[in-house]
């Protein structure tokens, strides 16, 4: 689905599929991490069970104030990293992918400290 969206912001996703995801220019095919500063290309997930506390290192580099996960199976956050985040008074959300990538576009153009995680099965 492409989005409509005119912004200023450098990484803000102009689309999505299930199987990529389109952040400025570039598309991309696999699991990766997006914030204002960054685009980490390479996110060694698949599904969003395969998540655990050593994955929120690429998450946590930009030092966010909310993490968005997106994927496309069921919208479920595992407790744990839940718990771990919450510890460091950083909020999180799991969400299918178009309204991951909707969220994360709305909270860039308010310049909010945010990450978003795509998870992709390619």
């Amino acid at each position: 689905m492409e989005i409509q969206l005119e912004s200023t912001e450098p990484h803000t996703i102009r689309s999505y599929s299930d199987q990529s995801v389109l952040v400025s220019d570039k598309t991309l095919y696999h699991s990766c991490i997006i914030s204002r500063q960054s685009i980490q290309t390479t996110w060694p997930i698949h599904t969003i069970e395969e998540l655990t506390v050593d994955h929120l290192a690429a998450l946590l580099q930009d030092k966010p104030d909310v993490i968005i996960l997106g994927h496309t199976g069921k919208p479920t956050l595992l407790p744990h990293i839940a718990s771990e985040l919450s510890k460091q008074k950083i909020g999180i959300e799991c969400m299918p992918l178009g309204a991951a990538c909707r969220t994360f576009n709305v909270l860039l153009s308010e310049h909010r400290a945010v990450v978003l995680g795509i998870i992709l099965a390619g």
